[in-house]
């Protein structure tokens, strides 16, 4: 399970380009004029250029953190919208989610925060709470362990209520057979779109309309076959020291929905030992639901046949659909390093640009590293896209894995 030290929280503008967050492992989100990194490994919050501030004391609802932390900037009301793991637990000894709204501008103001019951009647653990904000709705997806009867768990909550902080209305959806995650709401759409995997060879992309206490919530789905496994993951990697790194404990999946079109990206692998990244990209969200893939790719390592695998891969668009997508990847030739590819709307159906490295591992990893921290965000500018990358930080030896932040404007990329 991973944990939540502390909130790393950087003042930032766009231009001043990219760099290196402190962390081992990180969670991104953009405002305006801030960067925001959760970091889940240094009990400072930091903010540069003003100093340090403790950023726990503002949204804490028990007094205590489970970790998994996960935040977002929404620019239709202006305020950050935070969820986590909750240390405290009900008398069925249901574990907690909080859900905190910022009640200012900044993520430093005050946040209303709320403890969230999101199992079903079993008891066990919420875990990995991941957070859409969408036009007129807040959803929480969670992954549900021990002896629950649902693998995953949606919360879908008035988003009205969340920022004025009154009692929120708020409608649970369960899923017997889907560990979904929310597709990141990018333009502002009133849906939420789900995406998860349902079988090897399928995935399951939900939809969830209206709003919890002023109308009835529906939910539908469509399963769209692909030509990859979703569901197997991808295999470890080592480093030239022979290190292993891995990718997770379950594939990692990342989703962003723009004016009803979603890009998804998983981890995968051909059958024969080598990881890739699985990117597709779904049409037919909106206005109607059908959804189906226009084109869908397979991303190998950089430097296949050295390089056997990849990890944590992440995806994110702009208002004008073009893509960038990040990930991970080390090999008998180079240390852990951070990649992107993507393309324009323009370009040529079925293909991506030349796989571009951010930034360059020199060291090896300290032992077995885990790849399960990475994000993308597109910025409120909605040309701006954000990543968070995993690499081996050349300044250190023995090297700790560190998140190069890295901004993409692709509308300079000719």
């Amino acid at each position: 399970m991973r944990r939540l030290a502390a909130i790393l929280v950087l003042l930032l503008l766009a231009a001043c380009g990219s760099y290196d967050s402190v962390s081992t492992q990180n969670d991104l989100a953009i405002g305006v004029s801030n960067s925001v990194v959760i970091d889940e490994t240094n009990l400072a919050l930091e903010q540069r250029s003003v100093g340090s501030d403790t950023f726990g004391s503002l949204i804490s609802c028990s007094g205590s953190s489970a970790g998994d932390p996960d935040l977002q900037y929404d620019p239709g009301t202006d305020r950050w919208f935070f969820t986590q793991m909750d240390g405290a637990v009900t008398a069925n000894n249901h574990k907690l989610i909080d859900l905190a709204i910022s009640q200012g501008a900044t993520p430093l103001t005050p946040y209303a925060c709320y403890q969230l019951d999101v199992q079903d009647s079993f008891s066990g653990l919420s875990d990995q709470p991941r957070l859409t904000v969408t036009g007129n709705k807040v959803a929480i997806t969670t992954q549900q362990f021990s002896t629950t009867a649902s693998p995953s768990a949606t919360l879908i909550i008035n988003k009205s209520d969340a920022v004025a902080a009154v009692g929120l209305h708020t409608s649970t959806l369960f899923e017997n057979s889907t560990d979904f995650r929310p597709a990141r709401n990018v333009t502002g759409d009133d849906p939420v779109f789900l995406v998860g995997a349902h079988g090897a060879n399928t995935l399951r992309v939900r939809i969830v309309t209206g709003v919890p206490g002023n109308g009835d919530v529906t939910t539908s789905y469509r399963d769209v076959p692909v030509g990859y496994n979703v569901d197997g993951g991808a295999p470890a990697m080592s480093d030239p020291y022979g290190h292993t790194i891995v990718s997770g404990s379950v594939p990692t999946m990342h989703a962003a929905e723009v004016y009803g079109v979603a890009w998804v990206t998983t981890e995968t692998n051909n059958g024969a030992g080598v990881g890739a990244v699985g990117l597709a990209e779904f049409t037919g969200l909106l206005p109607t639901f059908l959804p189906d893939i226009f084109q869908q790719f397979l991303i190998y390592p950089p430097d296949y046949p050295y390089g056997t695998s990849i990890g944590c891969a992440t995806v994110t668009a702009t208002a004008s659909q073009d893509v960038v997508v990040g990930f991970s990847a080390a090999s008998a030739l180079h240390f852990l390093s951070a990649y992107m590819t993507g393309r324009h709307l323009t370009d040529p159906i079925g293909t991506l640009r030349p796989i571009t490295l951010v930034a360059q591992g020199v060291a090896p990893s300290p032992g077995e590293t885990r790849l399960d921290y990475c994000d993308a965000v597109t910025a409120p500018d909605l040309k701006t896209l954000w990543f968070a990358l995993q690499y081996n930080n050349p300044q250190q030896f023995p090297a700790y894995t560190r998140a190069r932040v890295v901004p993409v404007v692709p509308s300079n990329i000719q």
